[in-house]
């Protein structure tokens, strides 16, 4: 197997729990006890930097694609922990060198498991508000025009976080808390309308 140090173990520790209590969730969810690299949670907030990695990435290019793979969700339903990670991994090395890679080997304890660009609790909190908002204003789909949502793990702007992006306009939003989630739900998801005050502006 490509992953060859993570576990059912290992990757059960990373699964967090719904619950109605979100703040509860990250002291309840088992982090890795030594992690291999530290996250610098001043960068959170570091506007700069997400400006940087936005040009970097060219968020605003279009006629690019855009692949999302459903890989170490917080349960895994679709497949296991392990058989995901070993996908992305996969598809990460292979976007990036273009060539068949040698052996991936995941530390103990890794995969997703570090957060990036805003703290877990920040993230799964907005993620709960927009789930919860799309299903209670019939919009999920079963609507005639159906808004889709799916949580991922990484938009690659690594600062002001949550990062959320709005498809098939591809806008990219920063610091999307439950209340600019809204905004971007009732403005630019019902009304077609971008929110621009939380657009990130990429380079071309």
């Amino acid at each position: 197997a490509l992953v060859t140090q993570a576990s059912s173990r290992d990757a059960t520790k990373r699964l967090v729990k719904r619950s109605e209590d979100v703040s509860a969730v990250s002291t309840s969810a088992a982090a890795p006890e030594k992690p291999a690299k530290e996250i610098d949670t001043g960068r959170y907030d570091d506007t700069k930097r997400m400006n940087v990695m936005a040009k970097q990435l060219k968020l605003n290019r279009k006629g690019g694609r855009h692949i999302f793979l459903c890989a170490d969700p917080t349960l895994p339903k679709c497949c296991s922990a392990e058989t995901g990670l070993n996908s992305w991994l996969y598809l990460k090395d292979r976007v990036k060198r273009r060539h068949r890679p040698q052996e991936l080997v995941v530390p103990e304890g890794q995969g997703q498991a570090l957060p990036k660009c805003c703290s877990a609790d920040t993230g799964l909190k907005s993620w709960l508000h927009l789930k919860d908002r799309v299903k209670a204003l019939g919009l999920d789909q079963n609507a005639e025009t159906p808004i889709w949502r799916s949580k991922t793990n990484c938009l690659r702007v690594c600062a002001k976080g949550p990062i959320a992006v709005v498809y098939p306009e591809q806008v990219y939003y920063h610091s999307c808390s439950p209340e600019v989630i809204e905004r971007i739900i009732q403005e630019h998801l019902i009304g077609g309308k971008v929110v621009e005050e939380y657009q990130i502006v990429g380079g071309e």
